[in-house]
């Protein structure tokens, strides 16, 4: 395998001082206000923006709002990608291209998930957003990118592309607006109503793009941030339920056992088991 995973986080950060390690890091910012220093130049968080450390290259996060990051820790064992990887800048964004964030959020769901074989899609996934961030970065001679050739950037289908400024920027408002606002009750209807498109239509083309459809999307999404909350606040299950949308705790704890394998609180004290861990191979 060409890149391994070493450590898939989700969770807010405590300020860290400069420091450096044999492996890359990539931290994408989800939330929250801070700052992300890499080597002499201090980069403001931006929600949406990854920001990506090489080996040995002096980093540090200051933390000031509830800062949110999505951090992976990884190395590469293909010396003709390792070359290719220092065409990217050190701050880029991820959620303006739809592609970059397809990868992206399948690389994330399989970092954080328990699943067989959930390491090699994770490195798989990983390993697919690194080759489209290198391609989105590289253009010939700084020549702009045609319609055409941007295709063959993304490894999409001209079908797929062909209303990519339209429709697929519209699934991307529904992202968002799913993303805040998870604590209320979200319909189908209001979904369509959002981006003006027939519900059936918006069904369809969202399942197409992001391989479910948009109600189990939303309940992934609970899940994965009931799994942020267990872990890194005291908040009792109930809280977090009504927090994430779930109007009974029966029913978050049952959906949550049946998709992590465990209850609740049985993953926050595996996660806080984790942490500890982690913390102390850092201080190593």
């Amino acid at each position: 395998m060409q890149v391994q995973t070493i450590w898939v986080a989700d969770h807010i950060l405590v300020s860290i001082i400069p420091h450096q390690h044999d492996y890359y890091q990539l931290m994408y910012c989800q939330g929250g206000t801070g700052k992300i220093q890499i080597g002499e130049v201090c980069y403001p968080a931006i929600a949406g923006n990854a920001y990506l450390v090489f080996p040995m290259q002096s980093h540090a996060i200051i933390q000031e709002d509830r800062l949110r990051l999505v951090e992976v820790k990884f190395t590469v064992n293909d010396d003709f990608l390792k070359e290719e990887l220092r065409r990217l800048p050190s701050e880029f964004s991820i959620d303006d291209v739809l592609p970059l964030r397809i990868a992206f959020s399948e690389m994330k769901r399989e970092g954080l998930s328990r699943a067989l074989y959930s390491h090699e899609s994770t490195n798989a996934a990983l390993y697919l957003l690194l080759l489209r961030l290198v391609r989105n970065t590289y253009t010939p001679q700084n020549a702009p990118l045609n319609r055409e050739s941007q295709n063959c950037l993304f490894d999409v289908s001209s079908e797929f592309s062909s209303d990519y400024s339209n429709t697929d920027v519209l699934l991307i408002k529904i992202i968002d607006y799913i993303e805040s606002n998870l604590s209320e009750q979200i319909t189908l209807d209001d979904l369509a109503q959002l981006v003006h498109l027939d519900k059936s239509y918006m069904i369809s083309r969202f399942k197409k793009i992001w391989g479910i459809p948009p109600m189990q999307y939303i309940n992934h999404l609970r899940i994965e941030r009931a799994k942020v909350l267990l872990a890194m606040t005291c908040k009792k299950a109930t809280e977090i339920a009504q927090e994430i949308g779930f109007r009974s705790i029966h029913y978050f704890s049952r959906y949550f056992k049946e998709k992590e394998g465990m209850t609740p609180n049985e993953y926050r004290t595996l996660r806080k088991k984790y942490m500890l861990l982690d913390m102390n191979q850092e201080e190593d």
